[in-house]
């Protein structure tokens, strides 16, 4: 008696055992870190530039797996951001504090800045938009310089584009 006694007494040990050990692997699988998602998704979107609750475009762009927006800052040859676009950047940076902001800042071919004078001034406009909006995640200098829309020279237009940039980005830096 006294050695079934003891079998079935190792029997619920094992059991308690196994149950611990299955309970701490499924505790284990829901509370470890999930594995980062390989791709961002992100939308072009000015809505929450233009609205007075820019926390509540952001809400609505996350509830459908938005991680970033790309936020457009016109230029067309000012030295800095002024007027309307500050209150447009002050609600980007609002925005940027809760989810990944890109600030996309270009003008039109009309504006492109071609001469060193220009580009000083675009780049810093673009700086001081920076400033503004110090949550961004990064800066998309200039916009398709392949098209004319956007860029007034066809030839060599991405290079001149680039190196524009690239000053830009040292001068920033």
């Amino acid at each position: 008696m006294a050695i079934a006694a003891r079998a079935r007494i190792e029997r619920r040990l094992i059991a308690a055992a196994l149950l611990i050990a299955v309970a701490a692997a499924a505790a284990w699988l829901a509370l470890r870190p999930s594995t980062p998602a390989r791709l961002l998704v992100g939308v072009d979107d000015d809505t929450l530039k233009w609205t007075a609750d820019p926390l509540g475009v952001v809400r609505w762009q996350q509830s459908l797996g938005v991680q970033a927006v790309r936020v457009w800052v016109p230029w067309s040859g000012e030295a800095r951001p002024s007027g309307a676009r500050l209150t447009e950047l002050a609600r980007a940076e609002a925005a940027a504090q809760k989810t990944r902001v890109v600030l996309a800042v270009f003008g039109f071919g009309r504006d492109t800045p071609t001469a060193p004078r220009a580009q000083a001034r675009f780049c810093g406009y673009a700086r001081s938009a920076l400033a503004l909006v110090p949550h961004a995640r990064a800066v998309v200098v200039w916009n398709e310089a392949n098209s004319l829309t956007y860029w007034r020279e066809r030839r060599a237009s991405t290079n001149r584009c680039l190196r524009a940039a690239t000053t830009c980005s040292i001068a920033a830096a």
